[in-house]
């Protein structure tokens, strides 16, 4: 198995360690699965239900990275996500689509704002972090619909609609690249 800057044993070590994380380590290990059974992405309870149903394409990275991380992995979690939007922007030079993630915030007058990043821009630190929430974001849905299952069918509706949008998005990618061969 390849190696990645992203070491998810590690990452949830550090989480049970953590002063402000240690709740959620405590809460997921008692109401999901213990950490000790987590070695890889795919042994996470929700990774073949949900994560691994997200198609992927190839994307623009950045370069000083780009053997670095799964980035299949990370295009799977970045759609997944419930707390973000994922476009694209063609790239010309790179034949390759530009990931665009979009966070939904709010400037300092309150009002509500987008930031939006591509992923070929991020520092390595940002990447780490991207993985980072992510994979607290899908913990935090699996304890969610573990204490409330009356919860579960909107939290299903939603991840439903985040595989269509999923499925949407790679048709554009894969026109897009089908324009960009045609016409050079």
């Amino acid at each position: 198995m390849k190696k990645y800057l992203f070491e998810l044993p590690k990452f949830l070590k550090g989480l049970k360690q953590s002063d402000t994380k240690k709740n959620l380590a405590t809460r997921y290990e008692s109401l999901v699965q213990p950490f000790k059974k987590i070695r890889q992405y795919t042994d996470f309870p929700f990774y073949k239900p949900y994560i691994a149903r997200f198609d992927t394409v190839p994307y623009h990275v950045p370069g000083y990275c780009s053997d670095s991380f799964d980035w299949e992995l990370l295009f799977r979690l970045a759609n997944a996500s419930l707390a973000n939007s994922i476009d694209f922007e063609w790239n010309p030079e790179k034949g390759l689509p530009e990931l665009l993630i979009m966070v939904p915030s709010a400037n300092g007058e309150g009002e509500a704002v987008t930031i939006t990043k591509k992923v070929s821009d991020l520092f390595t630190f940002q990447i780490l972090r991207l993985f980072e929430i992510y994979t607290e974001e899908m913990m935090q849905y699996e304890i969610f619909t573990s204490e409330l299952d009356s919860e579960e069918g909107a939290l299903t509706l939603e991840k439903m609609v985040q595989l269509k949008k999923n499925k949407a998005l790679v048709l554009k990618i894969k026109k897009a690249k089908v324009m960009h061969d045609l016409l050079g």
